[in-house]
């Protein structure tokens, strides 16, 4: 698993420095790339990177794929954390295909079949099938219960191999957290 932790200029230093910015970066924000290896699944929701931003408003996470396909029947689930111990006190459950649902829910394990309270707050999902990616984004209200505005995140996908059986990828060493990200 590779990580890049960088910061994000404010829009004027950027300008000043001829540097193009996209529209969507903060002003401030910690941002961390982290890489999976790509084709450790044949599958289509092979998970290749995990993009992070974490600003004072929102938890920004990108999810870059192999070859997302709107009648791929394939889910992923975000596991976040906040305080900086070992275990997981948020998961995101969502489906990678046309109709699907998506639900953040708090939590104290890696088990993706238990979750526990629902989390009523802003967040939100896009699902792009052209650049194979799906965008999350939480409010900061989302994730206030615990912590000091740090982010640690944990990806697994998974879906049915046609044979009955499930195929799991993990974002680099399954049940282990990128390095924290602080909040800008």
């Amino acid at each position: 698993m590779t990580v890049l932790l960088r910061r994000t200029a404010p829009p004027l230093a950027a300008a000043v420095a001829g540097v193009c910015l996209s529209p969507v970066l903060p002003v401030h924000a910690e941002a961390a790339v982290i890489r999976d290896r790509a084709g450790d699944i044949s599958q289509p929701w092979d998970l290749h990177r995990v993009d992070v931003r974490n600003n004072a408003r929102n938890v920004w996470i990108k999810m870059s794929f192999r070859d997302l396909a709107p009648d791929e029947v394939a889910g992923a689930s975000l596991f976040l954390n906040t305080d900086l111990d070992q275990r997981p006190d948020f998961v995101f459950n969502a489906g990678l295909f046309d109709g699907t649902d998506y639900q953040l829910a708090t939590t104290n394990s890696w088990n993706v079949r238990k979750p526990g309270e629902m989390v009523n707050c802003s967040y939100r999902m896009w699902l792009d099938y052209a650049t194979n990616t799906a965008r999350v984004r939480f409010s900061k209200a989302c994730l206030s219960s615990s912590g000091n505005g740090t982010v640690r995140v944990e990806v697994r996908t998974s879906g049915q191999d046609g044979e009955g059986g499930t195929i799991v990828d993990w974002l680099g060493k399954g049940r282990r957290f990128s390095r924290t990200i602080a909040q800008r």
